[in-house]
């Protein structure tokens, strides 16, 4: 059979969406609905690598209510913020990943909302994400949700665990480099992985229990069918060895300052604050962060147009807005002013 489907991965993400699932929940969420039409949607189902847009995805085939109910108050509120026309580029991108960056941006201009007057998306031309006048100060916030590879690993982990009906982990180092195929090379990656699932008999085998090697780089990654017994409880239970969580979160900020700095005008924007999500870097390992370790391995902004650096390891897509520590700061008297970002 595999040797019949000239893409496993349009093969299994044609069959997987429901569309009518989808259509269900634009009628059910209408902000969502307005982001993201069901034309635009449709759009994307011919595009590799994912032949299918983010949104596609998630609204046809997960699960879970709970992340639509939010993610379409967090759209309500912010379609009535000044110049959210400019986000239409995040809206019509299909790549995976670019779903976390959009609720990131949405988490933090609703924490924004709460501490401060006439919240406003970037302005057209260019410029930080966010804007927000604190006691007629206006500040500057650009958001950066680091990803790597996560986009990638979590769209495998989804779709095999739809295909086997099983719970499927794609495992890795976790605090240890690991970079999985871009570009142009994603598309024979996933089907080069996906394409023995095509196969029932081989879909049989692995939903006993399976282990196999998807990927031999850097942070070493594999996909694990978890074994479970008779009663429910979870069986034989396999670790994968980790890298140090404190020089991982000091490896995240640095490059996250380094992708940030004069980019997106913020040097011409004063004060400003980059707001890092730093939970998809190590969803699985995030507990081992602590604030101390992002207060403590923060590198310097001199030089580098960011005044102030704040990071979340904790703002995940049930949270209604971001949760932010204070990394760095420029000067002492912006320590003294920010204050209001992170209570």
């Amino acid at each position: 059979m595999a040797d019949c489907i000239d893409s496993p991965t349009r093969y299994f993400v044609h069959t997987l969406i429901d569309w009518n699932r989808v259509r269900r929940r634009l009628e059910r969420y209408p902000a969502i609905r307005s982001a993201f039409p069901e034309t635009m949607l449709k759009e994307s189902s011919e595009v590799p690598p994912y032949y299918c847009h983010y949104m596609a995805w998630r609204l046809g085939t997960w699960d879970t209510e709970g992340h639509f109910a939010n993610l379409e108050t967090l759209l309500q509120q912010a379609m009535e913020q000044e110049n959210w026309e400019c986000e239409r580029s995040l809206l019509s991108n299909r790549e995976n990943g670019t779903f976390w960056s959009l609720v990131w941006q949405l988490q933090v201009a609703a924490r924004l909302r709460e501490v401060g007057d006439d919240v406003r998306w970037s302005e057209p031309g260019g410029g930080p994400d966010l804007s927000v006048r604190i006691r007629d100060q206006r500040w500057f916030v650009e958001c950066y949700s680091i990803q790597k590879s996560y986009g990638l690993l979590e769209f495998l982990q989804e779709c095999l665990s739809k295909v086997l009906g099983e719970p499927v982990q794609c495992g890795y180092t976790h605090f240890a480099k690991m970079s999985l195929p871009k570009g142009s090379d994603i598309g024979g990656f996933l089907d080069s992985h996906l394409a023995p699932f095509c196969c029932p008999a081989y879909r049989e085998r692995a939903q006993q229990q399976y282990v196999e090697v998807v990927y031999d780089g850097p942070g070493k990654v594999r996909v694990l069918v978890e074994d479970w017994d008779e009663e429910g409880e979870e069986g034989d239970v396999r670790t994968l060895s980790a890298g140090s969580p404190r020089n991982h979160v000091a490896t995240m900020l640095r490059q996250a300052v380094n992708e940030k700095k004069d980019r997106n005008k913020l040097s011409e924007n004063r004060p400003n604050v980059l707001a890092v999500n730093l939970l998809l870097t190590d969803s699985a390992g995030a507990h081992f962060v602590r604030p101390n370790a992002i207060h403590e391995t923060a590198p310097d902004l001199t030089g580098t147009g960011i005044d102030v650096l704040t990071a979340s390891w904790e703002t995940g897509i049930d949270t209604h807005q971001a949760r932010l520590v204070t990394a760095s700061v420029r000067t002492a008297e912006l320590r003294e002013a920010v204050t209001w970002l992170v209570k």
